[in-house]
C-alpha cells in the first residue's frame, strides 16, 4: 500500500485551502478573526499612531508614506489616522495631512470594502489600494515608505515544519483533519541556521518555518525609506518560557482553522536572526509591552475567548493568550 496521498507537507495543506479561502468574493470572512488590533479600546492602534506622531515630528517630510499590508477591513486604517487629527489638535502640529495610506492586499474585494469604509469618513484623498500576494515577495514593486506596518499577515503564509527527535529532524505532515504524521525529513530541505535552531530548542516541539514570511519581509524592507520602519503584529513564539507548554499540546495548536483557513504560529526567532543577519535591525516584543510604552497605560483588552486567536486545546491555568502576541519592529541597514 502507497502512502496516504491526504497526508502532506504543512505549506501543500495552507497553500491549498487558504488560496480558496482569500479568493472568496465574501468580504464577510474578514471578520472571522478579531484580533488584539480589532480590541474595542484600540490600544494597539492608538499606539501606532502615537509612535508615527513622534517620529514624524523628529524627521519632518512633505509627504509621508505609510503601507499596510493586511488591512482586514480598515479598521486599523481609520482609527490610525483619527488618532493622527486627534494628536495634531492636542499638540498644534499638522501631520495626518501630510500622511499617504496604501492598502496593500491579497483580496480586491476586501481592498474595495476598506476603501469605501475609509472614504466615507474623509480620507479618500489620502487612501491608495494594491493588490498584492505576500506569498509571491517578486511581485512587489519597489515604491519607498516611511512606516509599514503587517498586522496577523504572516501567520496566514503557507510554511513548513519539522522536529526533532533525538539526532533525528523530522517534517511536521498533515492530513486534512490537521493531524500530525511526522516523517523523516532530508537534511539539505533545511539550511544551516534552520538544523541549528532544531538542535538549539527542545526536542519533540513542531517548529514552522515561515520561509515565504520571510522573503516578504525581505522585500517589504527594501521599501523603507531612511529613518523608516517595519512593524509586524502577529502570534506565535520567541521567549524561552513559550515552550513551557507540553510538547503534545503545542504540537496540537501550532496550526489553527478558522471557517476552513488555515494559520501557523510564527516563528520569531527564525525571522528575527534572519533579518538580522542581512544586516537590519530586528528587535522582538510582546504586543502588550509595545502599546505600554506607547502609551503609558495598561493595554488589557484581549479578543473575546470566543472569537479569534483563541488556543482551544487545554493549556496550562497560568498561560495566556496574549503572551504569544508578538511585535517585530525592523530598521533597513545603513
Amino acid at each position: 500500500m502507497g502512502p496516504d496521498s491526504s497526508v502532506r507537507p504543512l505549506s501543500d495543506c495552507m497553500r491549498e485551502r487558504n488560496t480558496s479561502y482569500y479568493q472568496s468574493s465574501s468580504t464577510s470572512i474578514y471578520s472571522d478573526f478579531l484580533t488584539y488590533a480589532q480590541s474595542p479600546q484600540g490600544q494597539l492602534t492608538r499606539a501606532q499612531a502615537h509612535e508615527f506622531h513622534a517620529r514624524a515630528r523628529e524627521h519632518p517630510k512633505p509627504r509621508h508614506e505609510v503601507l499596510e499590508a493586511g488591512v482586514g477591513e480598515g479598521a486599523f486604517a481609520l482609527g490610525f489616522l483619527q488618532e493622527l487629527q486627534r494628536l495634531d489638535k492636542a499638540q498644534g502640529t499638522d501631520i495626518h495631512s501630510r500622511v499617504h495610506y496604501t492598502l496593500c492586499d491579497f483580496s480586491k474585494p476586501m481592498l474595495d470594502k476598506a476603501k469605501t469604509r475609509l472614504e466615507k469618513e474623509g480620507f479618500a484623498h489620502q487612501i491608495d489600494t494594491r493588490e498584492w500576494d505576500a506569498s509571491d515577495a517578486d511581485s512587489l514593486p519597489l515604491f519607498g515608505a516611511d512606516f509599514i506596518r503587517c498586522n496577523e499577515l504572516f501567520s496566514d503564509l503557507p510554511a513548513d515544519a519539522y522536529m526533532r527527535k533525538g539526532e533525528q529532524l523530522l517534517q511536521a505532515r498533515f492530513d486534512d483533519k490537521m493531524g500530525l504524521h511526522p516523517a523523516p525529513a532530508d537534511w539539505a530541505e533545511l539550511d544551516d541556521f534552520e538544523r541549528k535552531l532544531l538542535f538549539a530548542l527542545p526536542e519533540s516541539y513542531v517548529l514552522p518555518f515561515n520561509r515565504l514570511a520571510r522573503d516578504s519581509l525581505f522585500a517589504l524592507v527594501q521599501n523603507l525609506h531612511p529613518h523608516g520602519k517595519l512593524d509586524v503584529f502577529d502570534y506565535g513564539f520567541y521567549r524561552a518560557d513559550d515552550f513551557s507548554i507540553p510538547s503534545e499540546i503545542w504540537n496540537q495548536t501550532l496550526v489553527r482553522e478558522f471557517n476552513t483557513q488555515w494559520t501557523v504560529d510564527l516563528n520569531f526567532l527564525y525571522l528575527s536572526a534572519a533579518l538580522s543577519s542581512e544586516g537590519h535591525f530586528a528587535r522582538v516584543e510582546g504586543q502588550e509591552d509595545y502599546v505600554n510604552h506607547w502609551l503609558a497605560e495598561n493595554a488589557g483588552a484581549k479578543p473575546h475567548p470566543s472569537s479569534g486567536l483563541d488556543y482551544d486545546s487545554p493549556t496550562p491555568a497560568d498561560m495566556q493568550e496574549d503572551d504569544f502576541f508578538y511585535h517585530l519592529e525592523v530598521k533597513k541597514h545603513g
